[in-house]
């Protein structure tokens, strides 16, 4: 073990030494020699001609040796091409050779290179840049007009940083790629991105992806791919996160592998935040071809297994407050993955602005979970979007989970468009709706109604749950215009065994819950009959719901009751008021619509009108982890994330590079900035204690724990400092 240990070290050891070299062409080298510098943005046949060509470049990195007018010896490349942002042209049917060395980098720096393929017409193969190495980091590059991907990648563990793919150096203009903007395929552990401490514009490790068409995606996580991350993007939009690419005519971000990541935990904090930190914006991807099945904001695919999307802003701008929706009539996120998780407690998607369906679920045959987002409404979750269409569609689905009952994981689904569903439930079995708030703001109490009723049932949608058997499972359906607040339609049988249950249902435009055709067994809701104590009939061995409203839904709900053989039922619990319903539901898990209401002669005081949890509970009392109050600072954590990873040895070698200006957010200190008089170092991001922040310390973060260089004077990594 103790070799293994000491191999891993190694390992990691030499691929941070060779981008030390990629950023440190003096007497830092990693594999004998200076990095390959391009020194000409023309790209002539290879040979000797006095200068090295970035394709030249490559083939000496390729062959780990001095080629041409280029030494590859370190296995890295470097541009020396002036100030700006040069282009370096591609002649059509002439694709740059595939970087096929392990361990190796490219850096066009913090002011980017350009690689502009010939554009169109498509040709297979033919791709911006190709990579099949494995450990291969990628940055400040901008790759547009390829004639197929901007960026094609086969090889493990690959990172892209700072760069743009699809869109020019102004960060404004398409010059899109014929295929797809960046195709990971039969590849694991590639990450798209990192954390990014600026909200506005896409900056530090955000790369722009952008300008896709021919029905391509921007991102595509394809087949054998396996645990990809992509964080901390824009896709889609502007450098500005304010507006769309022109021209985008393809999905956002599409998924057909294994245990995948889109976003991440840390940058979502309390509701109202931009999108920051690990938070994708995926906005403004315009699919508009006969292929709009297959959504356009997220796609996640049937062959897609364990794909997480969390803290993303989907179809809103950066600060979550303006609509810039996903395809004239597309979806923002498209599941048919049963093992799909979008959001989660400590990880919430703004979901807003999508003009068809914000949410799509289709396909499913396991346990698909919806959880704990924000669909329909700004970042805040207090104003609605006009653009947006159905909050959740659910089709052809079985066993897909719609919030939950635990604090915090009910999503927030309003705002849906005129004569629009929050929640339509179209041929879909064993469907859970528990924990949401629907029709309401984020608080639960104030309206912002969906535009055609709270939850539709219908067109052979059976044995579905809306609530659940306890008071944590409820949800808040208020408000909701042109229609009921559910609403079981069997007109198109079998639509029955929908089980409405424990929900707090109220200020409905219509029914509180309506039953049609043979939805339900069209089964009849109990009849009151007195009270002191409030008795009843129902049918035979059914359980009635006790609620209390002040006009006839069920704002609250008072209790539960079993009827005796003959229907009779008493309920000797007490009773909020002012008005008393009842529904009542039978042994095939039909529930009916509400009874007609009974005015109780002497109400108990009111009491909160919110029984469902908001689904920002646990992440508004939970600290977000993004930032780490000084008092808790770890030696070498130098993103404030908690715990020292690869994204701080990412972070000190584009700081030690210039890429990064090193600037945290909120209490996490800037790399390079002084921290709390008396902590050791006394600058943060100075993990060796040298009195500098550079490569040698991103060396320390890469081989702890497995290694621990010397750092005589300073706190161990990993640890609290003093």
């Amino acid at each position: 073990m103790r070799l293994l240990r000491q191999l891993s070290f190694f390992a990691a050891l030499a691929f941070g030494l060779m981008l030390v070299a990629v950023f440190f062409p003096g007497p830092k080298t990693g594999w004998g020699g200076p990095p390959a510098v391009v020194g000409t943005t023309t790209d002539p046949a290879p040979g000797t001609n006095g200068v090295c060509s970035l394709r030249e470049a490559i083939l000496a990195v390729n062959a780990n040796g001095a080629l041409y007018d280029c030494d590859g010896t370190s296995r890295t490349i470097t541009f020396n091409l002036g100030a700006g942002t040069p282009v370096i042209n591609i002649a059509a049917g002439n694709p740059l050779p595939a970087l096929t060395m392990n361990a190796a980098a490219i850096s066009g720096g913090l002011s980017r290179v350009e690689i502009r393929g010939p554009g169109g017409p498509p040709v297979s193969g033919h791709h911006g840049l190709t990579i099949t190495g494995d450990n291969v980091f990628v940055s400040g590059l901008v790759i547009t007009s390829a004639a197929d991907d901007g960026l094609y990648v086969s090889g493990e563990n690959f990172t892209l940083t700072h760069s743009y793919i699809g869109v020019g150096s102004d960060g404004t203009s398409p010059l899109p790629n014929q295929g797809f903007g960046v195709q990971i395929i039969q590849a694991a552990n590639a990450t798209i991105g990192g954390g990014r401490a600026a909200a506005e514009i896409c900056s530090d490790q955000c790369n722009l992806i952008s300008g896709a068409i021919n029905d391509k995606a921007n991102v595509f996580l394809d087949v054998g791919s396996s645990n990809a991350s992509v964080v901390g993007n824009f896709i889609g939009t502007d450098v500005t996160g304010t507006t769309a690419i022109a021209g985008n005519n393809g999905q956002g971000v599409a998924d057909k592998g294994t245990n995948n990541s889109i976003g991440g935990i840390l940058g979502i904090g309390s509701p109202g935040g931009p999108c920051q930190g690990d938070c994708n914006l995926i906005s403004g991807n315009n699919l508009t071809s006969v292929f709009t099945t297959y959504g356009s904001g997220v796609l996640i695919a049937a062959d897609a297994v364990g794909t997480k999307v969390r803290g993303n802003f989907i179809g809103t701008d950066v600060t979550g407050t303006q609509a810039i929706g996903n395809g004239p009539s597309g979806r923002g996120v498209l599941s048919s993955s049963p093992t799909a998780v979008i959001g989660g407690t400590m990880g919430r998607n703004v979901i807003s602005g999508n003009a068809l369906y914000n949410v799509d679920i289709e396909g499913l045959a396991g346990q698909g979970v919806l959880q704990a987002n924000y669909i329909g409404t700004n970042s805040a979750g207090t104003e609605a979007f006009a653009s947006n269409g159905t909050g959740v569609f659910i089709g052809d689905a079985n066993g897909a989970t719609i919030g939950g009952s635990n604090p915090g994981e009910g999503n927030l689904v309003s705002g849906a468009g005129t004569n629009l569903p929050g929640i339509s439930i179209y041929r879909s079995t064993n469907i859970t709706v528990q924990g949401n708030l629907i029709g309401t703001e984020a608080d639960g109490v104030s309206p912002l109604p969906n535009g055609g009723g709270g939850v539709i049932l219908h067109n052979e949608s059976s044995n579905n749950i809306i609530g659940g058997f306890a008071a944590s499972a409820g949800n808040t359906i208020a408000y909701n215009e042109n229609g009921a607040g559910v609403y079981v339609n069997g007109l198109s049988p079998p639509v029955r065994s929908n089980t409405i249950r424990y929900n707090s249902i109220h200020d409905n435009a219509g029914k509180g819950i309506a039953l049609t055709g043979s939805g339900n067994d069209a089964l009849a809701p109990p009849a009151i009959t007195g009270t002191n104590p409030l008795t009843g009939t129902a049918c035979g061995e059914c359980t009635v719901d006790i609620y209390s409203d002040d006009a006839n839904e069920g704002l609250f709900h008072d209790g539960s009751v079993f009827t005796d053989i003959t229907g009779n039922w008493t309920f000797p619990g007490s009773l909020t008021g002012p008005n008393v319903t009842a529904t009542n539901t039978d042994n095939s898990n039909n529930t009916s619509e509400f009874s007609q209401p009974f005015t109780v002669a002497t109400p108990t005081p009111t009491p909160s009108p919110s029984p469902s949890p908001a689904p920002t509970s646990t992440q508004s009392s939970t600290p977000t982890p993004t930032n780490t109050p000084q008092a808790g600072l770890i030696q070498g954590d130098v993103d404030c994330s908690g715990i020292v990873d690869l994204q701080d040895f990412v972070r000190l070698i584009e700081f030690a590079a210039g890429v990064s200006d090193g600037v945290n957010s909120g209490d996490c200190p800037d790399i390079g900035g002084a921290i709390p008089a008396g902590a050791t170092p006394d600058r943060w991001g100075d993990v060796n204690c040298d009195g500098t922040v550079d490569a040698l310390d991103a060396l320390a973060v890469l081989a702890w724990p497995d290694f621990e260089l010397p750092h005589p004077g300073c706190e161990d990594i990993g640890h609290e400092l003093t």
